[in-house]
C-alpha cells in the first residue's frame, strides 16, 4: 500500500507541476484575459459593501457614501457579486449581478 500512495503523490504531483507549466506558457502568450475588475462607487446615503461568493465569500471594504472602491476576479465563468447596504445596522442584501470574469470589466449598480 504504501509503494502505491507514493507513486500516486509523484503522479499528482507530476500532473500539477504540468498544469502550472501550461497554464504559465499559456498566460505569456496573452491570449486569454481572465481577469476582471469589478468597479462600484457609493451613490447612496448609506454605507454599502460587495460580497463574492465564488471567492470563498470575500467582502470588500466598507464603501461610504461618495466613495468608490474596485478588485480584480479571475477564473470564474460565471461570478456573482451581490450588493449589501446597511440600514438601521444590519447588513441587507440589495441586489445580486453576474458577470464572467473572461469579460470585459464590470461596474456594480444598485
Amino acid at each position: 500500500m504504501r509503494m502505491r500512495t507514493g507513486s500516486l503523490i509523484a503522479a499528482l504531483a507530476g500532473v500539477l507541476l504540468s498544469l502550472q507549466v501550461a497554464g504559465s506558457a499559456h498566460a505569456d502568450s496573452g491570449s486569454i484575459d481572465a481577469t476582471v475588475t469589478v468597479k462600484h462607487c457609493n451613490g447612496s446615503s448609506s454605507a454599502e459593501r460587495l460580497k463574492f461568493p465564488h471567492h470563498g465569500n470575500l467582502t470588500s471594504t466598507v464603501i461610504t457614501p461618495g466613495k468608490c472602491w474596485s478588485g480584480a476576479f479571475s477564473w470564474v465563468m460565471d461570478d456573482q457579486v451581490i450588493g449589501q447596504r446597511q440600514i438601521n445596522g444590519l447588513w441587507t442584501q440589495v441586489a445580486t449581478r453576474y458577470f464572467s470574469d473572461f469579460g470585459e470589466d464590470f461596474e456594480f449598480k444598485f
